[in-house]
């Protein structure tokens, strides 16, 4: 468990508490976070309703051309099966 946050612990509603395992980024912006995290995962799964937008958006766009495993499920788009992923940690 863990995973980067932005400068200053920043989130939307706040700071992100200390009691999270979070490592702290030297730039305070939200899409280096987003790529850092989708990149060091072991797998990437967004639920999704609607137009992808924001954080969301920015994502997926990580997930492009993945190393790692990722599953994108939404009404619009068919499920690809979870049944294939096998967690390493």
């Amino acid at each position: 468990m863990g995973g980067c946050c932005p400068k200053g612990r920043l989130a939307e509603d706040g700071a992100v508490p200390e009691t999270y395992p979070l490592t702290e980024l030297k730039s305070a912006s939200y899409p280096a976070r987003t790529e850092k995290n989708v990149k060091d995962s072991d797998g990437t799964l967004v639920l999704n309703i609607g137009k992808l937008a924001g954080g969301t958006k920015k994502t997926v766009e990580c997930m492009g051309s993945p190393a790692w495993w990722y599953n994108w499920i939404s009404p619009a788009r068919p499920a690809r099966s979870l049944a294939g992923y096998r967690n390493t940690a």
